[in-house]
């Protein structure tokens, strides 16, 4: 037999795996509750004590080549050798434990159909058949998946970053000071003890020296990694929305829109996460079973029943400590930093006692090749003969007694050949691969399906709520139906609250309805009105439900409006809202999405405002929006006609490409000149003064002259004049829109949120009485148009 031998570059890897893995899906939620937006920042704090914490691990245990529990001097351990390997063995058990429950957690809140020993079972037999392999097996898959693994990351958060982040949300920076940072940073740093698991390699490395650097190295791009995930989450989904999400990166993930249609990407970061998962409860239970050995004082020969034990111990556990979400939540938020600081602080005093034990013992004896760097990281000449690692006795080679380097130890276990080691890593590559491949559990056929695209919800008599769906699916089988083709109806079904609604719809259906693929949600004006709290919390909490629907409000019942609603060529109707969404001239700003509702609910300083979708005029059959519903929190308080509606994208920068017709110089009655806006922009700025908050907005216009009627013709002299005079008409346009929202006591632009970044300390005083203050507020508005293209002849022909 040959003692395993790993890689300084695979130790670094797996190190990434059991810090990312263990707090990916955790970490923003405690962090942000505790500090805020700035919760990224006491990640990075975090990590940058992780990478003291990877260069102690070196210090003690890579660099002397003794994993904890092995002998310090003389030929047996002693008994604070056992202690340590114990101690040791304690902790990462505990780790394998608080994964198993986790993985559990999350797909029972993914699949919730699947029984939860099934998860748990699963979970602990992958990670002991992996341990089975041995500790070089179990780091060679790691270095297998591992690009796997970040690339899934990285590109899922680059796809969920396009269009979605709102840079608001990170500012302003430490409002509060370092104080909640602190608070935060033991359940950040909590996580990096999880990379104690690769400790079990410290005595058969191959280069103990290369470790010095990698290891820390791996510990801050791991941290690079939360941060980044950390800040996204935050700024995707608001820091009020983090701190009340259960896993906010699943939330987070399923924002992924490519495109009106592409939608299901979350299947990266999960993929990313799972099998990190597996490999990281291998580790575990390797190093688990590892200590174990050198803790009892006899000589266990099985080092597979011992990983099975522990796994089945950690399965059980894991299953009926942490029964549910929140339990598992409240233990990792408040006893989850003091365990892990604990157990590292015994592994940092364990291994320097060890350390000093070691120094004053015994020499040790003669090594065997390792690339030891007390010799530069040159490994040490041939010896004839056979090797000592296969001449000696198994039972000794396994036993805790024996050395690192006398070919075996209690930790070590036999490896297989490399023909064996290249089946494992292929085995657990195509398990990997075989994620993408397997179904759904509970798979539907399609003729059983009823996918709902869109939703209407309206205020019902009383307090009941009507449902409108739009259903597509196969046709059930008709004389008039051709085969394949794809059936699109309208259901409505009344309930007492928005899930007993759904209930009698899937009755009424007739199918299982998938409520996965909503992609317009309409809000009735009555219900609007009423406020939406108990709606948003029902849909928010659904995993299956996409919180990057599109919000729409009904100027009426939603149901009715869906059933006037008939597009073209007997088309479904969520495609004639793809249409608006894709033609700027049916909008005058862009969609808004029920994450960003919610996000802007959270805010501050700012109320939102949702479109109001309409019918066109002449036709039904395509939905335009002129107007917006404008909110005061979950309440709707007014619609806004169209001249306010372009005041708002004027002030805040998105109004869309629109033709409009402005009057012409001197303002003559009857007489303008027509032009397409092509983009505008704002400045926005709030700021304290003697006399209270006033505020000032810059607002820039770009437009191409597409007809003149004006009485003067149109020369270089006559432009600024044309140019003045469509800024008053553009100042009408704001003017309407701010004396509604003093009106109404609302926020719409959001200048209670840019005075909160930019004076902290003037927006906590005044915050209290904002609402009231926006009927005094002073807004200075400038309008600079330009009028950057006149065609190709300059006079009327």
């Amino acid at each position: 037999m040959r003692s395993q031998r790993v890689e300084a570059l695979q130790v670094a890897i797996s190190a990434i795996i059991a810090v990312t893995t263990g707090a990916l899906l955790y970490l923003p939620r405690p962090v942000v509750v505790r500090a805020g937006r700035d919760g990224w920042m006491a990640v990075g704090v975090a990590a940058l004590l992780g990478m003291v914490l990877a260069w102690c691990w070196w210090a003690l245990y890579f660099g002397p080549e003794r994993a904890p529990g092995e002998r310090t001097a003389g030929d047996r351990p002693g008994w604070g050798d056992r202690l340590l390997a114990a101690g040791f063995a304690g902790y990462v058990t505990y780790l394998a434990v608080v994964l198993v429950a986790q993985v559990t957690t999350v797909f029972a809140t993914v699949l919730p159909e699947m029984p939860v020993a099934v998860f748990a079972a699963g979970t602990a037999l992958t990670g002991w058949v992996l341990a089975a392999y041995g500790l070089e097996a179990v780091y060679r898959s790691g270095q297998v998946l591992f690009p796997l693994m970040v690339g899934a990351s990285v590109l899922n958060l680059a796809v969920v970053l396009a269009g979605n982040v709102d840079m608001r949300e990170l500012t302003p920076v430490l409002e509060t000071g370092v104080g909640p940072v602190t608070t935060a940073l033991p359940v950040a740093f909590a996580f990096s003890g999880a990379s104690a698991v690769v400790l079990a390699a410290a005595g058969r490395l191959r280069d103990p020296g290369r470790v010095r650097w990698a290891l820390p190295l791996a510990v801050a791009l791991s941290g690079l990694l939360l941060v980044a995930y950390t800040a996204a989450a935050v700024a995707v989904l608001g820091a009020s929305e983090v701190a009340r999400s259960t896993f906010p990166v699943l939330s987070l993930i399923r924002q992924v829109r490519a495109s009106l249609f592409l939608l299901r990407l979350e299947i990266l970061t999960l993929f990313a996460w799972l099998t990190g998962a597996f490999v990281h409860l291998g580790l575990l239970l390797t190093a688990a079973g590892t200590a174990v050995a050198r803790a009892l004082p006899g000589r266990p020969q099985w080092h597979g029943v011992v990983t099975a034990v522990i796994a089945a111990g950690a399965g059980w556990v894991g299953v009926v400590a942490f029964a549910s979400g929140p339990v598992l939540l409240h233990h990792v938020e408040r006893f989850f930093p003091a365990v892990s600081i604990a157990g590292t602080a015994f592994l940092l005093a364990g291994g320097w006692l060890s350390l000093q034990a070691r120094r004053s013992g015994r020499p040790r004896p003669p090594a065997t090749p390792t690339g030891s760097p007390r010799m530069g990281g040159m490994e040490e000449p041939p010896r004839e003969g056979p090797d000592p690692a296969e001449t000696i006795p198994s039972s000794k080679a396994s036993g805790p007694d024996a050395s690192p380097n006398e070919g075996g130890s209690g930790s070590q276990v036999r490896s297989a050949e490399p023909g064996s080691r290249r089946a494992a890593a292929l085995g657990m590559l195509a398990l990997s691969a075989g994620l993408f491949l397997g179904g759904c559990y509970g798979r539907i056929e399609p003729e059983q399906a009823a996918v709902v695209t869109v939703l209407g919800i309206d205020r019902a008599r009383g307090d009941r709520l009507l449902l409108t769906v739009e259903i597509v699916g196969a046709p059930t089988t008709g004389p008039r139906e051709q085969p394949g083709s794809i059936a699109h109806r309208l259901l409505q079904a009344e309930g007492r609250s928005l899930l007993d609604a759904q209930r009698q719809l899937e009755l009424l259906a007739g199918r299982e309805i998938l409520w996965s693929h909503v992609n317009v949600v309409l809000v009735g004006r009555d219900l609007a009105r009423s406020g939406l709290e108990p709606v948003l919390d029902t849909l928010s909490r659904r995993y299956t439900f996409r919180r990057n629907a599109f919000l729409f409000v009904t100027d009426g019942p939603a149901g009715r409006f869906l059933q006037r609603l008939q597009p073209a060529f007997g088309a479904p109707r969520f495609v004639a809202f793809q249409r608006m969404m894709l033609r700027p001239s049916a909008r005058l700003g862009p969609p808004i999405d029920l994450n960003a509702f919610l996000r802007t609910v959270g805010h501050g300083g700012e109320d939102p405002a949702v479109p109001v979708v309409d019918l066109a005029a002449s036709t039904p059959s395509e939905p335009m929006v002129r107007r917006v519903a404008l909110f005061r929190g979950l309440r709707m308080v007014a619609l806004a006609d169209e001249p306010a509606t372009r005041g708002l994208y004027w002030l805040t920068g998105q109004q869309e490409v629109d033709r409009l017709v402005w009057p012409c110089p001197g303002d003559p009655p009857d007489r303008g000149f027509g032009v397409t806006a092509v983009r505008s922009s704002n400045r926005r700025s709030v700021r304290w003064t003697p006399a209270g908050p006033a505020a000032s907005v810059r607002v820039r216009i770009e437009a191409d002259v597409e007809e003149w009627q004006c009485p003067e013709p149109l020369t270089t002299s006559a432009l600024p004049r044309a140019q003045a005079a469509a800024a008053r008409a553009v100042g009408r346009d704001v003017a309407a829109l701010l004396q509604l929202a003093r009106r109404e006591g609302i926020d719409p632009v959001g200048f209670g949120l840019e005075l909160h970044r930019r004076d902290p300390a003037a927006w906590r005083g005044v915050s209290p009485q904002w609402r009231r203050r926006l009927a005094s507020l002073r807004v200075g508005v400038q309008v600079d148009v330009h009028l950057r293209r006149t065609g190709l002849t300059m006079g009327a022909p």
